[in-house]
């Protein structure tokens, strides 16, 4: 799997997870997202979550994407993986 398809899956992911968020929510979920990765950490852009992620050309089995919060610029999205 190569960089962008990596990319282009995380951003799929990441639409999935605010939409499926907003049928729960009556707070307004911005389309920008941030990502939380660690408890703590600045919130990272979707590119940088696609590098911590890929280590050494492999990926995690699973990773698990959750809508965490939002203020008026971004929705920020809980990012759990294995490994």
């Amino acid at each position: 799997m190569d960089w962008d398809l990596r990319v282009d899956r995380l951003r799929l992911a990441t639409t999935r997870a605010v939409e499926y968020a907003r049928r729960f929510v009556w707070n307004e979920l911005p389309d920008e997202c941030r990502y939380l990765v660690f408890r703590g950490q600045a919130p990272l852009e979707l590119e940088d979550v696609v590098a911590f992620l890929w280590r050494e050309g492999k990926i995690p089995e699973w990773v698990n994407m959750s809508v965490n919060a939002a203020d008026e610029m971004f929705t920020y999205i809980e990012v759990n993986a294995c490994g």
